[in-house]
């Protein structure tokens, strides 16, 4: 075999080994941090009070989501039923999965944890409030890994209309 050939023949491998590692790594990339928040309290439509592994309380800000205001400072058209839906959601519900996405900070600008919500059953809870038009789907810098999915259910939402798209 001629020098050349050899080299050629090398380089081929030497390419098809990398590729293949490659995708072997995209496919055994690490599902994202995944962490078991109890004893949920909810402040208002995107965001809870809830108790991380080492017992520490945590404000949680449901990422993805934006639900009218309802506090003693502001109350938005819709803020009442967001708070209240979310406290049904979450009624029973001892303990409740949060999922990071490596495309969001860790936490907002006011220190907030941020992650999508799901619970025992595996119900995405940001997902299910855009669903009941209590929730609109919010982006902020890059989009999330569920913006898509979230728009599209908040379009079906819209169109029904049900919740704020219906009574606001």
């Amino acid at each position: 075999m001629s020098r050349l050939r050899t080299t050629a023949v090398t380089v081929a491998l030497l390419l098809t080994a990398t590729l293949t590692s490659c995708a072997t790594a995209a496919h055994n990339t690490p599902p994202p941090p995944v962490i078991t928040y109890t004893d949920p309290y909810v402040i208002d439509g995107d965001t809870i009070d809830a108790y991380d592994p080492g017992g520490n309380e945590t404000r949680i800000r449901i990422l993805g989501i934006d639900a009218a205001e309802d506090s003693k400072y502001a109350s938005e058209c819709g803020g009442a039923d967001a708070t209240a839906a979310l406290t049904q959601l979450l009624t029973d519900q001892p303990a409740l999965t949060l999922i990071t996405d490596d495309t969001q900070p860790e936490r907002d600008k006011y220190g907030r944890v941020l992650g999508y919500l799901e619970l025992a059953d595996g119900t995405d809870i940001g997902l299910r409030m855009i669903e009941l038009g209590l929730a609109e789907e919010l982006t902020i810098g890059h989009p999330h890994a569920r913006q898509h999915d979230y728009q599209d259910v908040q379009q079906a939402a819209a169109a029904a209309p049900v919740g704020v798209w219906a009574n606001c």
